[in-house]
């Protein structure tokens, strides 16, 4: 799983980036805030390095990589993933098409009309959007005053991001809310705050196997 990822970027168009890393160039699906915050830099100084919040999507036949204008963006590239109905292209012209605050704002107040101004949203996939979202997560606690490291649903981000890798490698969600259980059970049932993502997985994975 790869989480972030800082280089030079070898090629650029509206949708994809090669970024150099370590003698490596990762090709990566991005968004169209950080095509524009890369493109603005790179007419300034070539060489500039670039920090890439990323999201891995492994499956079967495939491995991608996808990148984000910050931590932000990815996180919510990642809950639109979870949503039925809803896979990496539309998640990506949803980021792409719309801020975060106004986004989440239409999903909360159900302002029907702000979605379907989204490319390939309309009226009927508004609505289930805004169902879906609502029902899974609340929206409007990922801009409270939460304590740090804690998220919407109350696990940690470190928990959250690791939840969501084993998702992105192929496990089923009830597998992987099973395994959170477990994990957390063991913990007492706190969040592990002091925690990085990988060892979280590893964790994670026992529980799994």
């Amino acid at each position: 799983m790869i989480g972030y990822l800082e280089g030079r970027c070898l090629e650029l168009d509206t949708r994809r980036i090669i970024l150099l890393v370590q003698g490596v160039g990762y090709e990566l699906d991005i968004s169209l805030n950080l095509y524009h915050t890369i493109s603005a830099a790179v007419a300034r100084d070539k060489a500039m390095l670039f920090q890439v919040w990323t999201h891995t999507l492994h499956r079967e036949d495939s491995f991608r990589l996808f990148g984000f204008a910050n931590r932000a963006e990815r996180d919510e590239f990642r809950r639109l993933l979870q949503l039925p109905g809803i896979g990496t292209s539309l998640a990506m012209v949803i980021i792409s098409s719309v801020e975060q605050a106004t986004f989440l704002r239409a999903i909360r107040e159900n302002r029907i009309q702000d979605l379907t101004n989204i490319p390939g949203i309309g009226k009927a996939k508004a609505e289930r959007l805004i169902f879906e979202y609502q029902k899974k997560f609340k929206p409007g606690t990922e801009m409270s005053d939460s304590p740090a490291g804690i998220g919407a649903s109350g696990e940690s981000n470190s928990l959250q991001e690791a939840r969501l890798g084993l998702i992105s490698l192929g496990y089923e969600e009830k597998q992987v809310a099973a395994a959170v259980a477990r994990f957390l059970k063991k913990s007492n049932g706190t969040p592990p705050l002091d925690q990085e993502p990988g060892e979280i997985v590893r964790e994670l994975l026992r529980e799994l196997l």
